[in-house]
């Protein structure tokens, strides 16, 4: 089971520490197509501690998570992973995602971060 930070509904920005993954969306834009991220590039953090790597990801064509006609990128990542790597956790946090386009586009970093909740 997977809590979502992605999502702009704020009682969905919810990380609960009980389950296995939390997921985040990368959402596409005009500036931004998903297919151009590096998955294996893109590592969340709290900023307490190093960031993980997604466990898992999903992309392609037509999955549009906020329905603006444009592909959108989910990653879980497990909570597990998010402890040991010394991130506190607090009860209230900042999510951040850190990443880089592919070779391609230069290499360009990408980053963002959402204001969650976290429950024991």
């Amino acid at each position: 089971m997977w809590q979502d930070l992605g999502r702009g509904r704020p009682e969905l920005n919810v990380v609960n520490l009980s389950h296995e993954y939390v997921a985040a969306v990368i959402y596409g834009s005009p500036t931004l197509d998903v297919r151009d991220i590096n998955v294996d590039s893109v590592n969340l953090s709290d900023g307490t501690g190093s960031a993980v790597a997604a466990a898992m990801y999903h992309i392609k064509q037509g999955y549009d998570e906020n329905n603006d006609g444009r592909d959108d990128l989910k990653l879980d990542y497990r909570i597990a992973d998010l402890k040991s790597s010394a991130n506190k956790l607090f009860t209230s946090s900042t999510f951040r995602l850190t990443g880089r386009l592919k070779d391609e586009k230069g290499a360009r970093p990408i980053h963002g971060e959402r204001a969650v909740a976290v429950v024991q």
